[in-house]
């Protein structure tokens, strides 16, 4: 494997319209409706409309807009199962059909290849899954890509206040570096583009299986600073090699002063920095400990590998 470290920008677009919820439309005539309070639950995924595939938020405005006041047959993807749902578009006082709903089709973030695998061509990023901020439930990928990002600035963690890059995205043809295919609780995986691939300084390395793991000094490759890919040193503390929380593998404790003096510790964004001890990748950064920004977690590699198999 190809231990990357490079502080990304994801963007997702999700497999059908996630619905957050179900509200109150104020009718022409005067009355407040809800004509999907039955019909639709938080974290239903909208996959169809009268048929028609429904992609984005505007693609589904579209078909009520053109249903006016005839029932929408909608085709929902409901925790795995398919079922289909009837909603009458209400007038509205602004003149437009509604179901009165609220929708989110696409999210994105920053975060951090894990490692580039040259024997399959895929990469695995994060070490943990994208879920919704406000269903918590795991987002399914249509479509997505790996992209640019610019920090513009580091905001610390402290006791109590998980800290974060925060930048700009930049998406354009020159500035995507690869696909997402896949979302899982073990990370997101895809593609790199070979012009990415070529900029890979990093050397190859093996992997460590979790019984190979020791307490004791360890690193991680980031690209946190600004400054290119660097190595940081951290402690290995803690090996759970029975936990049931797959991105909980290991307790790492941030040790770099230079990564201390600019982060406090693990912030957000650094989530799938690689972690190397005695040359072998062993695992990624997952999460921050709330109350010890200088404290999180890590997941094993060999567990994102398993995932990757997948693609």
């Amino acid at each position: 494997l190809v231990p990357v470290g490079k502080v990304t920008g994801i963007r997702i677009f999700t497999d059908g319209i996630m619905v957050l919820g179900t509200g109150y439309v104020n009718g022409k005539d005067g009355h407040i409706y809800e004509p999907s309070k039955r019909a639709l639950r938080t974290s239903d995924l909208i996959l169809e409309a009268n048929n028609e595939k429904v992609d984005d938020k505007n693609s589904l405005i579209n078909i009520v807009e053109k249903a006016g006041d005839k029932d929408v047959t909608l085709k929902i993807n409901r925790k795995g199962n398919i079922i289909y749902e009837k909603i009458t578009p209400i007038l509205s006082n602004e003149d437009e059909y509604k179901i009165g709903i609220w929708v989110r089709d696409s999210t994105q973030g920053i975060g951090t290849i894990t490692y580039y695998n040259p024997s399959t061509g895929n990469y695995g990023a994060l070490g943990h899954g994208i879920v919704d901020v406000d269903t918590s439930e795991l987002m399914t990928v249509r479509t997505g890509k790996l992209l640019k990002s610019n920090i513009s600035c580091i905001k610390k963690g402290e006791r109590g206040t998980p800290g974060e890059l925060m930048g700009i995205i930049i998406d354009t043809a020159r500035t995507n570096f690869g696909s997402v295919i896949k979302n899982t609780g073990y990370g997101i995986f895809g593609k790199l583009n070979d012009r990415y691939k070529k900029s890979i300084q990093t050397p190859e390395t093996d992997i460590a299986l979790k019984e190979e793991i020791k307490l004791g000094k360890a690193y991680i490759y980031s690209d946190v600073l600004g400054d290119g890919i660097e190595k940081y040193e951290i402690e290995i503390q803690s090996v759970n090699t029975l936990s049931y929380d797959i991105s909980k593998g290991v307790i790492i404790k941030i040790t770099d002063k230079r990564l201390l003096e600019a982060t406090n510790g693990i912030v957000q964004g650094m989530s799938g920095s690689p972690i190397i001890q005695n040359g072998k990748i062993i695992g990624a950064v997952t999460h921050v400990f709330v109350n010890d920004p200088t404290k999180g977690y890590g997941i094993f590699i060999e567990n994102m590998l398993k995932e990757e198999k997948k693609i």
